[in-house]
């Protein structure tokens, strides 16, 4: 079924391959030009509607030998996160496309990637593959959106030679194409190139009409239809019923225009009064099969009505090889919207709702929402969008729902639900001044107003917009002053939508996120961010999202603040909540920071358990991506413990290498490759992949990433003996890290960076290099606060392994915890105490990682040694 989405609501039409119909007349000059452009990137071909542009391309992919991925257009494509996923889709369309098994994932990654990072992505997965990939883009006319032309340039720009592109337009493509014409990259076919000739137009009448037009005839129609396929068509559908083709062909009209409503006119005249009905009901549809079609009519004959219409060539154009789905060619499909329009204005709206029952009946509620704006039913399209909004937001079509939103006249009585949610989507596509406007505008006029159950939910939705502009526009005052206005016993009842809004599908750390400020951290974001989950906590809102990851935030600021006890205390307090576990994006940070923890006090065992633990906690079906982030963080353990074997072997899983291109949507990976091979003494290697990350980290704006990958191009370009390159980038990471705070980055980055740093210290009173003038100083406690850290008794190196924790007396053991230390006092394994206690293996690991992390120790000899100290297993 066509309307079966191939991703949550993808469709697989859009992507499936034009069927090949027959070749009435061969185009051979036209396939001669096409096969001589498969060598450069880009083809596009330009031409108004009618020019038989879709037919030509049809036909040469399916004869030219590449690989074929194909897009089919519309306006609902303006979405770019919407126009990406189709592309991606496109390419990987039947699972053998390039690299499919790294590519598909893009699709259901992409609400957290931005699209650049999605594009870089694919660019870098279609230079991995060696076959030949012809990617056409059908009717991007259709496609309005700056952005969308912006990054598809973009990607024109870097694609690999093995691609070309095909872009089909009825007018110029929306972004400059000189360039590539002038570097010989392109071949552009417009309309005049597309023109049938006097001998093509023979024998097109031969094989359609089965008539033998003159040669005068031949050039007087050539000369009046300009070449024009669709004309050439029309014509043919009247010609058999002139006995005078003579004065027929003469008195044909010169204007395109007059010619196309003119002969429109005459085919629907010569169909029967059935056939004219059943044509102008289902024009409303955009694709059709029977079932469609008999909802729209009320009859019960669509398939022999389709094929009927099929049969008698009539602008009726098939979608899939068995011949069950349809869509009308578009200037038939708008010559009959106008006609019905025009003649049966209520009728258009009614064939509409039925359209948009039937879509909905199928789960195609997308096109049930465009039906009942097309119908005018602005309340039904109320109820269409309601259904939708909670899949569209976790795809990230912010752009689809705002256009929906756009389409509500001012007049209507939107409901105060549903002008939040408008609210929060422009909040998100940063439309923050619209969002402000909106949320006064409801506390002024709607909640002093709003009694009992309705007033709870829109205070609970308005400080959720609130609190989402407080972390994106910085807005603190509105949101403290709307908050002071809630009585602390009033208990928020937060919608589901709200509730459940994931703000992290891909990221390693929360702190990279939007809601996280890229890493940027403060000491008014950290006192902000207390107010913030206070009031949620307040209000019953602890286990939202939202609540959350914020907390999961200020955890990882901590720990970058080597504030390791505060971090450790909000570690276990998202750990004791059931739901994180159930949210790959807030469990998989949250065990890696306490990994991270661990590793600052030098409990490496307790570190890779923490890992091995949460690797054994995510279900197969995980998006690969989570897994991938556990094994380069157990990577980056072993290269921080200075297991350089370990970290190679562990590096196998990633499945990168230095020769790869990498894309910023697996930074971590490939920083952790650079850390390996920095490890290996392999510098130039680490260096080239830093290389090209650091301009996609600054292009991203991420200032975690960024402040990470310096570090390691100073301690790798120093390795290097590039020293002043090493300078040069420790003072850039310097800069990041004093803005911000910054401490972990540095002394995570080992020894190496305590020499550097040193020595940077040395020469600090000395002018910087002339170029370099402008350059922020650094100062000198910043610098002291950095080398005091490496020495301090909470860094790995320092503190020594059976170390114990003062701030953990005797009382803070568990009984269960006292349990696991006394079986392994009597030398059982994992797996024996695992059954004796009827726990998982994974469970048995958990309690050792906390044991280990209140005694200060990393293995079970030092355990039992530190509590035999404490008098803990005192009988």
């Amino acid at each position: 079924m066509l309307l079966q989405p191939a991703h949550s609501g993808m469709l697989a039409t859009k992507t499936a391959l034009p069927v090949l119909k027959e070749v009435l007349v061969p185009r051979e000059r036209l396939i001669h030009s096409l096969n001589g452009a498969l060598s450069r990137k880009l083809t596009f071909i330009s031409a108004p509607a009618g020019y038989g542009k879709s037919t030509l391309i049809s036909q040469w992919v399916h004869q030219c030998g590449a690989q074929a991925a194909w897009v089919s257009l519309d306006e609902n494509d303006n979405d770019i996160v919407r126009f990406w996923r189709y592309v991606i889709q496109a390419l990987c369309q039947d699972g053998d496309g390039p690299s499919a098994d790294r590519t598909a994932p893009l699709i259901r990654e992409m609400p957290g990637l931005s699209v650049n990072l999605a594009v870089d992505a694919l660019i870098n997965e279609l230079h991995r593959t060696s076959a030949e990939i012809v990617l056409v883009l059908d009717d991007v006319h259709l496609v309005t959106n700056p952005a969308i032309h912006s990054s598809l340039s973009y990607f024109i720009d870097n694609m690999p030679g093995n691609v070309h592109l095909l872009l089909s337009s009825r007018v110029d493509p929306p972004f400059p194409t000189v360039k590539w014409l002038a570097q010989g990259d392109a071949v552009r076919l417009a309309a005049r190139d597309l023109e049938f000739n006097a001998a093509e137009i023979g024998a097109f009448y031969r094989n359609t009409a089965q008539v033998e037009l003159s040669k005068r005839q031949l050039q007087i129609l050539s000369s009046k239809l300009e070449g024009w396929a669709a004309g050439l068509q029309l014509v043919s559908l009247t010609l058999p019923f002139e006995d005078e083709l003579d004065r027929y062909i003469s008195d044909l009209n010169s204007s395109h225009l007059h010619i196309r409503d003119f002969l429109f006119e005459e085919v629907f005249n010569r169909l029967s009064a059935d056939e004219q009905e059943f044509t102008t009901q289902t024009s409303v549809l955009p694709q059709m099969n029977a079932s469609a079609c008999n909802a729209v009519t009320g009859r019960s004959d669509g398939q022999s009505m389709l094929e009927r219409l099929q049969a008698n060539n009539l602008f009726l154009i098939p979608l899939d090889a068995h011949r069950a789905w349809y869509r009308y060619h578009h200037l038939f499909a708008d010559f009959l919207q106008n006609l019905m329009k025009k003649r049966d204005a209520e009728g258009w709206k009614r064939c509409h709702r039925k359209a948009g029952v039937w879509a909905a009946e199928r789960g195609a509620m997308e096109q049930a929402a465009q039906h009942a704006f097309a119908a005018g039913d602005f309340g039904l399209a109320e109820l269409r969008i309601r259904d939708q909004i909670q899949g569209k937001v976790e795809q990230g079509e912010f752009s689809t729902l705002t256009r929906w939103f756009d389409q509500f006249p001012d007049e209507f009585p939107l409901s105060s639900d549903m002008r939040l949610l408008r609210a929060f989507i422009q909040v998100v596509t940063g439309q923050t001044e619209r969002a402000e406007a909106e949320l006064d505008k409801m506390e002024r006029r709607e909640l002093p107003a709003a009694q009992g159950e309705e007033a709870e939910k829109l205070r609970s939705g308005l400080l959720f917009i609130r609190s989402n502009l407080l972390f994106t526009s910085g807005s603190f005052g509105k949101w403290f002053a709307f908050k002071s206005a809630i009585p602390d016993d009033d208990i928020l009842t937060p919608e589901p939508i709200f509730y459940n809004f994931n703000y992290n599908q891909s990221k390693p750390f929360v702190r990279l996120t939007d809601l996280g400020l890229r890493g940027g951290l403060s000491e008014d974001m950290e006192r902000i961010g207390h107010l913030f989950t206070g009031v949620l906590q307040s209000h019953g809102w602890q286990d939202s999202l939202i609540h959350l990851y914020v907390v999961q935030s200020l955890c990882e600021g901590y720990y970058e603040w080597n504030r390791l006890e505060d971090s450790e205390t909000l570690i276990h307090r998202l750990e004791s909540i059931s739901r994180v576990g159930e949210i790959p994006g807030l469990f998989v940070p949250n065990r890696m920071t306490q990994a991270l923890v661990h590793a600052a006090r030098g409990q490496w065992a307790a570190a890779q358990d923490t890992i091995g633990d949460a690797l054994d906690h995510l279900p197969n079906t995980t998006d690969p991506h989570w897994r991938r982030y556990l094994w380069a963080m157990r990577t980056r353990l072993y290269v921080m413990e200075g297991k350089a074997r370990e970290a190679k072997k562990s590096l196998a899983d990633l499945s990168i290498s230095a020769k790869d291109k990498p894309s910023f949507n697996r930074y971590f990976e490939y920083a952790t490759l650079a850390k390996v091979l920095g490890a290996q003494k392999k510098e130039p290697e680490a260096l080239r992949i830093l290389e090209q990350l650091l301009p996609l980290s600054r292009r991203e704006n991420c200032v975690m990433a960024t402040a990470e990958i310096l570090c390691l191009q100073a301690v790798f370009s120093h390795a290097a003996g590039y020293l002043k390159q090493a300078r040069r980038f420790l003072h850039d990471a310097l800069e990041i890290g004093e803005a911000n705070g910054y401490v972990r980055c540095f002394t995570d980055a080992g020894p190496a960076m305590d020499r550097l740093l040193r020595q940077y210290e040395a020469l600090q009173p000395q002018a910087e290099e002339p170029s370099r003038i402008a350059r922020k100083a650094i100062s000198g406690a910043y610098i002291a606060a950095l080398l005091a850290s490496f020495s301090q008794a909470d860094t790995g190196e320092a503190r020594p392994e059976n170390a114990r924790s003062e701030a953990n007396p005797p009382e803070s053991f568990t009984s269960g915890e006292l349990e696991i230390l006394r079986w392994v006092r009597q030398g059982a394994s994992n797996k024996e105490i695992a059954g004796a206690l009827s726990l998982s293996e994974g469970t048995v690991k958990v309690y050792l990682s906390r044991l280990y992390g209140k005694l200060g120790v990393s293995s079970r000899t030092q355990a039992l040694l530190a509590a035999e100290a404490l008098d803990l297993l005192e009988e």
